[in-house]
């Protein structure tokens, strides 16, 4: 599952956005490790780990970059391609890791709103700071 919002640049840095992206995520009682990649352009690599109300680990990543006018934040969670071999491995007792994939996209979806209201604030905040 990927969720994905786009917004029109607003002359926004991605190293603020990145810091609201993390914060966001730090109060949701996630361990967030973030890294800068500039090989095709600067964006940033997220990954977050957390638990779920059963207490099994979640795991959701994210990235967040320009393109062109615009900025890009994406997360998803449980994006695994599915081969013969892991569709095997399932069949087999390593089903841990699809289940772990279905309870971070349940974890994804129930903080998708109050992400993107989140990081709508903090866009909007931004661009009031740097218009100012």
């Amino acid at each position: 599952m990927k969720i994905q919002r786009v917004w029109a640049d607003k002359n926004v840095s991605l190293d603020s956005l990145v810091a609201s992206v993390e914060q966001f995520l730090k109060l949701k009682e996630f361990a967030v490790v973030k890294r800068k990649q500039i090989r095709f352009g600067e964006q940033y690599l997220i990954v977050a780990i957390g638990s779920h109300e059963g207490g099994s680990r979640v795991v959701i990543e994210g990235r967040v970059y320009r393109s062109k006018n615009e900025i890009f934040v994406e997360l998803s969670a449980g994006e695994r391609a599915v081969s013969k071999l892991s569709a095997l491995a399932n069949l087999f007792g390593a089903g841990c890791v699809a289940l772990r994939d279905l309870k971070s996209e349940e974890v994804l979806t129930k903080l998708e709103s109050d992400f993107y209201n989140y990081i709508d604030q903090a866009m909007l905040d931004s661009t009031k700071t740097s218009n100012s």
